[in-house]
């Protein structure tokens, strides 16, 4: 299977009281290296809740990234099932609360939720829904569960000056002194009308590589279509500070 073959886009269109499914694909190179094919899939329906997965497949078709992620407005999980085996925990949210388990489903630990999720797979739907908040001087504090820590991360989600076309652009960075020893950057770039998820780049959740120590690829990503971008639940979006007209750029 060749890395072109795996570049796609299509939508399943519903019947009533059906889930509707869209695929996307995109191509994410890296900043050395070849290109690898980034897959999504998102169900949608027939109720509130709704999945998304993603996988990434390198030139030799092998999958170095897989994860699944099911939204419920008072439930929510995020699993890794393929990457690096430091990366390979699941995560159950509930208001207030994140549990993380191993492969084996045992408990490995447990934190409580101040602040809003910004999982890797859905920061843009972040940054849109809370735009009041991610625009202000500050911008938004978030949070990353790390299994490796066993804690949440301090994240800080911000709205950068519109490229043309009114094109938003985001940018998730550290929250944290500590944090910048992990993470450097990450930028979105959302259509003007903050429906559509066009590319991203800087430091993504796939592993350089799958064996010795986690260290994380830096590249951009450029989706073939835009993805759709939905509302997320609240037990993601969490509590969050109010904005004031004041500090708002």
């Amino acid at each position: 299977m060749s890395l072109l073959s795996l570049l796609f886009v299509s939508t399943l269109e519903a019947a009533d009281g059906a889930a509707a499914t869209a695929t996307y694909g995109g191509h994410l190179q890296p900043d050395s290296g070849t290109p690898l094919a980034v897959n999504e899939q998102l169900v949608a329906g027939p109720g509130e809740g709704w999945s998304l997965q993603r996988r990434v497949v390198d030139a030799d078709a092998r999958t170095r990234y897989a994860s699944t992620l099911e939204l419920g407005e008072q439930r929510a999980s995020w699993r890794v099932e393929t990457g690096h085996p430091a990366q390979q925990v699941s995560y159950e949210f509930t208001p207030g609360q994140v549990v993380a388990r191993g492969p084996d489903g045992a408990e490995r630990w447990r934190a409580p939720l101040r602040q809003p999720l910004c999982l890797p797979e859905l920061v843009a739907e972040l940054a849109v829904q809370l735009d009041r908040q991610v625009r202000t001087r500050a911008g938004l504090a978030c949070e990353l569960p790390i299994d490796k820590a066993r804690k949440l991360a301090p994240l800080r989600l911000r709205r950068l000056p519109d490229g043309a076309g009114g094109l938003r652009r985001y940018e998730l960075g550290p929250g944290s002194l500590g944090m910048r020893l992990f993470f450097s950057r990450q930028i979105l770039s959302v259509t003007a009308d903050g429906g559509q998820l066009i590319a991203a780049e800087g430091q993504f959740e796939v592993a350089r590589s799958l064996e010795g120590r986690l260290r994380y690829l830096e590249g951009a990503l450029v989706y073939v279509e835009p993805r759709s971008l939905r509302a997320l639940p609240a037990v993601l979006t969490g509590p969050h500070p109010p904005a004031t007209g004041s500090d708002e750029r």
